[in-house]
């Protein structure tokens, strides 16, 4: 996911529209990866508690990804 953010990022993009889609994104594609790690942290050691809040904080990372990619795929008539 980090190298997604990273690749997103890296676009050079002039539309307004464009430059928040991309910042939208990059946000979720880091705080999935954030969470990703927290995950495999917790399930290393064990630790079912901390592993079912990187769960969750996964979930919510992910869920504005559908209706970003649909906005987004409307607003360039996809």
């Amino acid at each position: 996911m980090n190298n997604a953010a990273k690749k997103m990022e890296s676009l050079s993009l002039n539309d307004p529209t464009l430059l928040n889609y991309q910042s939208r994104y990059v946000t979720m594609y880091r705080n999935m990866s954030q969470a990703m790690r927290e995950f495999a942290v917790a399930f290393e050691r064990r630790d079912r508690d901390t592993a079912e809040v990187a769960q969750q904080s996964l979930q919510s990372a992910t869920n504005p990804e559908q209706t970003l990619t649909d906005s987004l795929n409307n607003y360039c008539q996809l």
